[in-house]
């Protein structure tokens, strides 16, 4: 699950590498892989001897100076009775752009630490960092990629990849646990948790208490065990209504209500989705696009010719099946594809009636909200 690892010969004898730089966005990941590091290089009952940890979580110019320092002189002091000894230099904070970074003095202190990396360590030391930010451009950075196993775990920022790296870290997190579980299934645990590393960790060490003896997790135990960790948004209730799955929009409408979000903006937000899924309903119609793949990774082909442009070219880009982001596309379609088209012009209506209602009914908006989903999933045998 690393995104990146950079492995390069250090001056340990025998090829074996002596310093490590675990860093990164995910501080679950980063902590846990430093931690199970650590206590490789030196099992936990050699720790009292060969062990030194120097804590990196500081904002102070002094503070980092001394941290800093202290990191020299360990790796320039031999183990006891000339064993081994790894120095942890946990959690730094100060390899990023910081004010007291910044300063002079701070900047010397890491060149001099990034000089005796790159010289080479005593032997019989081994030296692991973790860290939160590290400046890629620093000469600190270099060092570490000259010398040093650089290991990174962040998560992405673009949607789609960050929902892919969230699955395999459950899906590793599973396997750890001893437990299996559908695509669905993990699905269902983002919905609830999110792409929180250290809070998918502790739910999965919940689910595997609470089965026990059983291995397959299920969507009702994830419904049973499972916290909500993570703010719904808008559009993982147009996604459940997308999707037609009245179950989650039912209780994705609940937690985005508890979140005192307003029905009134939840329904607009609706409104658009069901105008984008109709636009991708035509296009399946008229076979201008066509969607292949598996949940959540279905993939958009487009096929449109001169009669596609004629009538979807004055789309604006965000609602062009040909124009907008892939991963989006597929996403899109896939959910055009669960409704027919007169269902969607049904769903606009009921939406627009809804609407209304808000404005000038004395019925709670939420419970008009509800009605409509309601209406829109459950299927309308009156509807061809």
């Amino acid at each position: 699950m690393a995104k990146k690892s950079e492995q390069k010969e250090s001056s340990a004898p025998k090829g074996e590498k002596s310093v490590w730089l675990i860093w990164g966005s995910d501080e679950f990941l980063v902590s846990r892989h430093a931690r199970d590091l650590v206590a490789q290089l030196c099992p936990p009952d050699q720790q009292a001897f060969g062990l030194e940890i120097i804590e990196g979580r500081l904002d102070t110019k002094d503070s980092i100076i001394s941290a800093l320092q202290q990191c020299r002189a360990s790796l320039n002091t031999v183990g006891f009775f000339g064993a081994s000894k790894t120095v942890w230099l946990r959690d730094a904070e100060f390899f990023a752009e910081t004010r007291a970074s910044r300063t002079a003095e701070v900047k010397a202190e890491i060149a001099r630490l990034a000089e005796l990396l790159k010289g080479g360590l005593l032997d019989g030391q081994r030296f692991v960092i973790s860290a939160s930010k590290v400046d890629r451009r620093s000469s600190f950075y270099k060092a570490c990629q000259a010398v040093a196993d650089v290991q990174e775990f962040s998560v992405p920022e673009k949607a789609g990849d960050r929902e892919k790296y969230t699955r395999e870290i459950i899906r590793s997190l599973l396997r750890e646990a001893d437990l299996r579980a559908s695509d669905s299934v993990i699905q269902s645990l983002i919905g609830k948790v999110g792409s929180q590393s250290r809070q998918l960790g502790q739910e999965v060490e919940k689910l595997r208490t609470y089965l026990g003896e059983r291995r397959d997790v299920t969507e009702e135990d994830i419904r049973t065990m499972v916290s909500p960790a993570r703010e719904a948004a808008g559009w993982d209730l147009a996604d459940t209504l997308g999707e037609r799955d009245l179950a989650r929009s039912l209780e994705t409408l609940r937690q985005l209500l508890f979140q005192n979000e307003k029905a009134f903006v939840l329904i607009m937000g609706l409104q658009n989705r069901v105008r984008e899924l109709l636009v991708f309903r035509i296009a399946l119609d008229q076979r201008w696009l066509r969607i292949h793949g598996e949940k959540p990774w279905y993939k958009a082909d487009w096929n449109g010719a001169g009669g596609a442009e004629d009538l979807l070219g004055h789309l604006p880009d965000n609602l062009h099946p040909a124009k907008m982001n892939p991963w989006r596309a597929g996403r899109l379609g896939a959910q055009a594809a669960a409704y027919s088209r007169a269902e969607l012009v049904r769903a606009q209506r009921i939406l627009l009636d809804g609407h209304e209602a808000m404005l000038r009914s004395s019925v709670p908006q939420e419970l008009l909200l509800e009605t409509c989903l309601i209406k829109i999933i459950g299927k309308d045998r009156r509807v061809a």
